[in-house]
Order: structure tokens, then sequence, then C-alpha cells
């Protein structure tokens, strides 16, 4: 390794080369080591990234392996700082001291979704440092406050790098393999991937250039605000689309329910005038039947047609019939003539058997027919005979009445 060509290709001054205080062998024997040992860290890497890119809140997943003479300037910048910790590094121990040989970053799109990425890190591996939370000076309190209330180490970063900083261990064989895991939004990784290539290696001290990243940095800060801004607002929206939707879906039931109940009472209407019609034609019907049926004829009623008297009570017509029995005189203005009349009339109507001539031979011959009368096995009032209108003349000669059946 050519020392001069090394210094210039790092943008590392011959003062600090000195105040390192390095010896180039010691150089030389890190990067012969490390080279071998790069193969195991990619393999290591890639087992990260394909570990976090489940991650809900993940956005993506990139990765890289830190480059030999990357290693050997990180060191020599180290050592011309002062710190302790590289004091006193060899080829032993520089796998321990470099905590980020392996370097995975996680990006996502919002900024409050660093909260699962938290989550979801340290459920897989315990760290093995101080979780750091490095933010730029002006950024709300509120998020400093949630990344104490987690555990995670606050700095403010001079140039405003806004990224959180695991450092995890993995041992995919017997060699324990430190990594580093930086968690930051896309917005936070486009502004440093800027800054980075413009800054170093020849402008890491020009004002001008320094003053206009810092706006950009600005910029990028704003963006996540807005983005998180513009994601809330998309909920709110959906939230209220749902609940319309929710409402409208509840008044289309309603209406539904209620032209249903409509239809329905439109129904009972409906049979309710059909079974009033049916009602008015079943009394039609009676009233016509009433008037074209045919007069029902009882006991009183043949009596009183033979008789040419009013319509005899129960009582009278078994009255009548005893006189018919003894041979006493009719009551009132019904004659035995009259009486036996309308039993003949009775009698030939019901069995349909001729009544012999002479009033002494119907009371003797048809004495049963009587006697049922009188004990009421024929009812004299109920008994129904359908029979033609009875017609009555009066025979002037002989002051009979003749019937026409």
């Amino acid at each position: 390794m050519d020392l001069n060509q090394f210094l210039s290709a790092n943008n590392i001054s011959q003062e600090d080369w000195d105040k390192s205080r390095l010896d180039k062998e010691l150089l030389l024997d890190i990067e012969k080591d490390y080279k071998a040992y790069k193969g195991e860290l990619h393999r290591a890497a890639k087992f990260l990234a394909e570990t976090l890119q489940p991650c809900e809140q993940v956005h993506s997943v990139r990765w890289r392996v830190k480059e030999p003479s990357h290693v050997l300037e990180k060191i020599v910048r180290k050592r011309a700082q002062g710190s302790e910790k590289y004091e006193k590094i060899n080829v032993d121990n520089y796998k321990e001291l470099i905590t980020d040989l392996v370097g995975v970053r996680v990006l996502h799109l919002f900024k409050s979704d660093w909260r699962g990425i938290h989550q979801f890190i340290t459920d897989k591996w315990k760290p093995q440092e101080q979780v750091i939370a490095y933010t730029r000076k002006g950024d709300q309190d509120s998020s400093n406050e949630n990344y104490s209330k987690n555990g995670i180490k606050v700095e403010v970063h001079e140039h405003g790098y806004r990224s959180i900083h695991y450092i995890i261990a993995t041992a995919p064989t017997n060699n324990q393999i430190l990594s580093e895991i930086q968690v930051r939004t896309i917005f936070e990784e486009g502004w440093s991937e800027i800054d980075h290539k413009i800054r170093y290696p020849n402008f890491s001290d020009n004002e001008l250039v320094a003053y206009f990243l810092t706006i950009f940095n600005r910029l990028s800060g704003s963006a996540d605000e807005m983005g998180g801004f513009v994601r809330d607002l998309a909920k709110q929206i959906s939230v209220n689309e749902s609940k319309f939707n929710e409402a409208e879906q509840k008044k289309q039931e309603h209406l539904a329910k209620i032209e249903e109940l409509a239809e329905k009472l439109s129904k009972e209407q409906q049979e309710k005038q059909d079974k009033s019609n049916s009602v008015a034609n079943l009394q039609r019907e009676i009233r016509e039947l009433r008037e074209s049926s045919i007069p029902l004829l009882t006991t009183s009623n043949i009596l009183n047609a033979h008789a040419g008297v009013d319509i005899l009570s129960p009582d009278q017509i078994q009255a009548a019939a005893s006189a018919v029995k003894l041979g006493a005189e009719p009551l009132g203005e019904m004659d035995l003539a009259s009486v036996m009349s309308a039993n003949h009339y009775i009698h030939e109507t019901v069995t349909n058997t001729p009544l012999p001539d002479g009033l002494n031979q119907l009371a003797d011959n048809h004495q049963s027919f009587i006697n049922s009368v009188i004990s009421g096995a024929l009812p004299s009032d109920n008994l129904i005979i359908s029979a033609p209108e009875v017609s009555q003349s009066k025979d002037s000669d002989d002051g009979k009445t003749n019937n026409n059946d």
C-alpha cells in the first residue's frame, strides 16, 4: 500500500496521520485479515436484511459491508481524534471495536413508523450498546420525549443528521459479528445520501455548501411532517366515508323495511276489501234466496192454510189433535173438519199414502199419527215440510174448505 496515495484517496492530511501514531504495517495486517473475513460479513448482512424486511412498518432494507479502505480510514481518523476506544486497536480486536463493519439501513415512510420497527428489533436481538436517536437542532420536543420513553438516548447531530442506531450481535458461526442497524425515513435517507455525496471528501468545511445542505435538511424534515399529516388526513377521510357509507346502508335498510310494511299493509287492506265484498255478496245471495225460495210449511202453517185461521201454537195443535181423537168440538173458529183436513194433508205429505174416506175412519186409522203429535215424537211446530204454495177457496154451497196442494 502506498501511504501517500492512501492518504490522498481518503482525504487524510499528513497532520492527521501523524496524530494517529499508527504503524503502516499494522494497517496492512488489518487490511489482509479483513479481506479474508469479508465473505462472512456479506452472509451476515444478507441474513439481517431478510430478517428485517417482513416487519410491517418497514418500506425497504439496504445493506453494505464496509470496504477495506474505509475500515483503515476510520481507524486513522479515530486515532487522530484521540479516541480511547481505538488506542489499542490491533488485528485481533478490530472486529469488536469497529461495530459498523456490517451496516443495515431500514427505511420507513412515516416518522411514527419507528415505534413498530423499534419493537421488532428489540424483540429479535438484544442491543449491545445504548440505542441512540440522532436528531436535528430544532426538532419537535415531543419526538425526543417519545424516544426517551422507549429507553433511547437522544443526541443532537451537528450536521442535522436524523437516524436511530442499534448495535446488535449475530453468531452464524463461532465468530460473533457486530452489526449496526440504522432506522430512518425515506426523506431522511435521501438527504443523508446527498449530504454525504457532496460534503465528503471535498466540501466538508465549505460554509456555503453546508448552509444549503442545512436548508435541504429542513425541507426533508418538513416533508416528513407533511407525509404524516397527509396520512392522518387520509385516515380521517376514510373514517368519514366509512361512517357515511354505513349511514347510507342503514337508510336503505330502513327504506326497504318501510316499503315492505307498506306493501304488507296494502295487501291486508286488499284482503279486507275482498272479505267485505265477500260478505256483501253473501248477504245479497241470502236476500235473493229468501225472495226466491219455496215457502217452508210447519204444522201450524198447514193448519192455518186449511182452517183459514191464525197460526196456532203447539199447545193449540195438540188440543186440536186431542179433539180429533176424542171426537170433541174444535177449538175456537176451527171445526173438526178443518183439523182433519189439515191432518189429512200432513199425513199424505209425510207418509205419501192416501187417507181413507170418512172422519171416523180417519180418527181410527190414524190414531198413531195423532198420538205422535200428542206425545211429542212428531213435534208439531218443528216439522219442516217443503211444499208448493197452498191456495184456499170456499165452496158456498156446502161450506167446506177445498185445498189445492
